[in-house]
């Protein structure tokens, strides 16, 4: 926790005192001693803000002349105690206009010269050179001293970059700062980091705001009450006898200058990467069916232009084949250059068995710290694929509770029907009458009883619930279509169903939702999908199904 006032103030000038809390989620038991030397105007007025801190602030009056001491505050953060120093201002002797500062326009003052030297907008940046990929660190202020209402007009144009937010005017950032002996109050309207996408000059323009500031015409008594209005957050005045002044401001324009990287002819496998990084791979299944998917997580980890990052070429051995399915990106956006990681999720199929082996992967990426080219590399992983298991022992063993699924009996004598429709199809029989016959065997089971031994793993982790959840999804492809999942992959299955009778959109979403359960039980990774909704959306679906049909053979 830190305080942050003025040092230097006149007696009987009112101003801000804030208690700044930062680093926690959870703040809570804000205790203050009491203030002795100052007359509390208003608050504590809570302003949040996105990144985790909480500023508590006061607006007060001093009593008197000489040397005061703000009280010390205490609070927890994370259940942690934390606290702040007491903190000492000095102050002056007021002249006539003191208790109002330059609220109050004075006889002979012009007003827009003194809104000129008492509200001013400034950007300031951390660099004015750097390298392609190196983050140019941009913050616009605010400076008053004025009762004033801002609004952005025009936000600047980061042309020739890459922009990520830090803060902005909803943060409510504010503080205090002392220009040549004089107390302005500071709002930070937005903070952003700037990544270059390629070398030149380019130029960060101006951000524009209209104001309209407030002046009193008199020495009323209720000054105190006007100070808390001082602010750019579109509060309004209750100064009943204002004289209101509109201006605009604007920043001024700041050239980068961006270098090119150096030339990098020894370097392979560089995408682009500036920072500092590191790879590796996380592959949970390394033996798989050929009728199964397995997931590749490729890891990037470090600090850097992650917005801008690309993995090199995966050479895939032969016969396995792996697409990228979607990237996740973990950041602070906070830390410069940002910081965190990125997860390059990839899908891996083969058609046949066998051993495959996927090789390093080398990552390059130019340290601007070093000012060199560094390589960091994956270690070989290998993954087994077996023939898929000729049995359907996974469609009937869904649930080990043979009192609550006696239908499981039922599923073996239509097994046993349809070994036998096989021999007649051999015969040529016509499929669409023998198919029909087979309806007339085929249990009729109610959806929610068939998912029952997925409602029963709601409880547990994603992957045993997940690959219930699919278990009982492919066991009613089974009873309602024959439709084999050991003999047909999910990208055949849209296909396949509409050519059974099943609508375009209702086979494609049945498609996706297999393929989001199958990745949240093969991966670690939280996609946000959350269990009992998912369970609600597949179970609808196939009712929905159902309904379009009459029976089985309407599909066949």
């Amino acid at each position: 926790m830190k305080m942050i006032a003025p040092h230097h103030i006149s007696a009987g000038e009112s101003f801000q005192v804030q208690y700044v809390v930062q680093g926690g989620s959870n703040i809570t038991n804000f205790k203050l001693e009491e203030f002795s030397d100052v007359k509390i105007i208003t608050g504590p007025v809570l302003y949040p803000s996105k990144n985790n801190s909480k500023n508590f602030v006061f607006t007060v009056q001093a009593k008197k002349a000489g040397k005061i001491i703000l009280p010390a505050a205490t609070c927890f953060a994370d259940g942690k105690k934390i606290s702040c120093r007491p903190f000492t201002i000095n102050v002056s002797v007021p002249d006539e206009f003191a208790e109002y500062g330059d609220y109050f326009l004075r006889a002979g003052e012009e007003p827009y010269q003194k809104i000129k030297k008492n509200l001013f907008l400034k950007v300031f940046v951390n660099r004015t050179t750097c390298f392609v990929g190196q983050p140019v660190v941009a913050t616009f202020k605010l400076y008053s001293r004025l009762q004033s209402r801002s609004n952005v007009i025009k936000n600047p144009g980061f042309y020739g970059f890459s922009v990520v937010d830090i803060q902005d005017v909803e943060d409510e950032i504010a503080e205090t700062d002392e220009i040549n002996g004089r107390q302005f109050d500071v709002h930070t309207i937005r903070k952003v980091q700037l990544y270059p996408l390629q070398a030149g000059k380019f130029i960060i323009d101006a951000m524009e705001l209209e104001n309209e500031v407030e002046f009193l015409k008199s020495m009323v008594s209720n000054k105190g009450e006007q100070l808390v209005e001082e602010h750019m957050y579109n509060r309004t005045s209750k100064n009943a006898e204002p004289n209101i002044y509109q201006t605009n401001l604007a920043s001024l324009p700041v050239t980068i200058d961006v270098k090119p990287l150096p030339a990098n002819e020894n370097i392979e496998n560089f995408t682009g990467a500036v920072g500092n990084f590191n790879i590796h791979v996380s592959l949970p299944d390394t033996v798989i069916e050929t009728s199964r998917e397995a997931a590749l997580e490729v890891i990037l980890t470090g600090r850097g232009n992650f917005q801008q990052l690309n993995l090199p070429e995966i050479s895939w051995p032969k016969g396995l084949e792996g697409y990228q399915l979607k990237i996740i990106d973990r950041l602070d956006k906070e830390k410069i250059p940002l910081q965190g990681s990125r997860c390059f999720l990839f899908l891996l199929n083969a058609a046949k068995p066998g051993k495959f082996t996927i090789p390093s992967i080398h990552f390059s990426y130019f340290n601007p710290e070093k000012k060199n080219y560094q390589t960091d590399s994956t270690q070989p992983i290998t993954i087994i694929v077996a023939a898929t298991r000729q049995n359907t022992s996974r469609h009937l063993n869904i649930s080990k509770d043979k009192t609550k699924n006696n239908w499981v009996l039922w599923l073996a004598s239509a097994t046993v029907i349809i070994a036998g429709v096989a021999g007649i199809i051999f015969k040529k029989r016509k499929r669409k009458t023998i198919m029909a016959d087979i309806s007339q065997h085929i249990p009729v089971v109610a959806v929610e009883e068939l998912f029952a031994p997925a409602v029963e793993t709601l409880p547990e982790a994603n992957k045993i619930f997940y690959s219930s959840l699919n278990r009982c999804t492919w066991q009613w492809l089974w009873l309602r279509f024959a439709i084999d999942g050991n003999k047909i992959s999910k990208d055949q299955l849209t296909g396949t169903l509409m050519g059974k009778g099943v609508n375009h959109q209702d086979a494609k979403d049945l498609t996706i939702l297999l393929k989001q359960n199958e990745w949240e039980a093969f991966t670690a990774t939280d996609s946000g999908l959350i269990k009992h909704e998912q369970y609600n959306r597949l179970i609808t679906l196939l009712k929905k199904i159902d309904a379009a049909g009459k029976n089985h053979s309407e599909y066949l």
